[in-house]
């Protein structure tokens, strides 16, 4: 059996639908490749992005020049909360008066619904202590992720403050005097509740951490711990110490010939000279108590108030043709847990061969904030010499402190 096939004539068709397949092939096909390769302006996942480190910006003072940076450890810059920063009039009706030992933390309130503003804005944590105690804690300060923007400490009536001071400690006993100032100078409660000032106008907050409040009363210096928990309700430990800026000038290329006898600090190749007289070792207590009956007029300047953001170096210029016997630096406040270099020295020429000494941190960089007592023995043709100096490097333009009488007014 033979099968007889007809030809059968097919390209009048393929003419007639391979238009419209090849249309219909082509949406599919480009809609396939739109799934699969978006043509979108965004990267796609597997590309790199470069890292964006966050670094504060100098703060610039009109009597000095910018505050170091570390170049080593990158900071962040200053926590606010975008908020204008504290009033006295806000946070006056939202404190109480505590007649006993305690800490005052004043806090950001919870809006009550999104978009809503708090009213009042601030409320008040407080918690009782004990003076001298190195466990306190703020209770549940940061337990609901509230920002504290105002730390302070309340006594009994009886206690006389003149004076307060805020420390934060890192790693290695290492601790930082904090620029702050009081919410209210005027008032016995704001004037020893202290805000931390932003430039910015906002309201800076405390970050969490350990900290140190020293207030100096009429009858004894006293120490209250304090501890500001992080947002999962604990306490996070002592952090290390910013690294040493490495593009500051030391001592030891300085020239201080400039400078008049006694006290200097030295600052980008240069120095200036710090009024204070000499005379004999003092405790902390003992400086602080100086100075504020200095700064109330009360006596010569015997304790050196400055505030130098760039010092690298503290020293002392001697007298005529005086020959060095030794020379020390101590760092009286906050501790004494301070390294420093071996000591530098020199010749003034133009001071008619004067010889001066300098100290510098051991590690380098600016020396950090604090009460300093250099002590130098010598002789000259006067005869010998055993002296101290003392000098206190400020957190800031005014000062962490606000002088104050006995009955907690401030003076002047």
């Amino acid at each position: 059996m033979s099968f007889d096939f007809e030809p059968v004539t097919v390209a009048p068709r393929r003419r007639r639908f391979d238009p419209i397949l090849l249309v219909i092939l082509a949406i599919v096909a480009g809609l396939a490749v739109a799934l699969v390769k978006p043509w979108a302006s965004s990267p796609p996942p597997e590309a790199p992005v470069a890292p964006v480190a966050l670094v504060p910006a100098p703060s610039v003072s009109p009597a000095g020049p910018p505050t170091p940076r570390p170049t080593t450890t990158l900071a962040a810059p200053a926590v606010t909360n975008g908020l204008p920063e504290a009033t006295w009039a806000e946070v006056a009706p939202v404190i109480k008066t505590h007649d006993e030992w305690g800490v005052r933390a004043i806090l950001v309130a919870r809006r009550p619904s999104v978009g809503s503003p708090a009213s009042p804005r601030f409320l008040e944590r407080w918690t009782s202590t004990s003076p001298d105690s190195s466990t306190n804690e703020i209770a549940q300060v940061a337990s609901d992720d509230q920002s504290v923007i105002g730390l302070g400490v309340t006594f009994p009536s009886k206690v006389e403050p003149l004076d307060m001071r805020i420390w934060r400690l890192h790693a290695n006993d290492q601790a930082e005097w904090i620029d702050a100032r009081p919410l209210q100078p005027a008032d016995r409660d704001g004037s020893f509740t202290f805000l931390r000032p932003d430039p910015t106008g906002s309201a800076r907050t405390w970050e969490a951490g350990t900290y140190r409040v020293d207030l100096l009363t009429a009858d004894g210096l006293y120490s209250i711990a304090v501890g500001i928990p992080g947002r999962f309700g604990s306490v996070p430990a002592p952090d290390d110490w910013p690294a040493p800026d490495a593009r500051l000038v030391g001592p030891g290329d300085s020239d201080p010939s400039g400078v008049q006898n006694g006290p200097f600090a030295t600052f980008d190749g240069r120095a200036i000279s710090l009024v204070a007289q000499p005379g004999a070792l003092m405790s902390d207590e003992q400086a602080w108590r100086s100075l504020i009956g200095e700064e109330g007029g009360q006596g010569p300047t015997t304790v050196a108030a400055a505030y130098v953001p760039r010092a690298t170096g503290l020293g002392v210029m001697l007298t005529n043709h005086a020959t060095v016997q030794t020379a020390i630096v101590r760092r009286i406040a906050p501790d004494a847990a301070f390294r420093a270099a071996p000591m530098l020295g020199g010749i003034s020429e133009m001071r008619g061969r004067t010889p001066w000494v300098a100290f510098a941190p051991r590690d380098g960089g600016a020396l950090p904030p604090g009460v300093y007592a250099m002590t130098v023995r010598w002789t000259d043709p006067a005869g010998f010499h055993d002296e101290t100096w003392h000098v206190e490097l400020r957190p800031g333009l005014l000062g962490s402190a606000v002088t104050r009488d006995a009955g907690g007014r401030p003076l002047g």
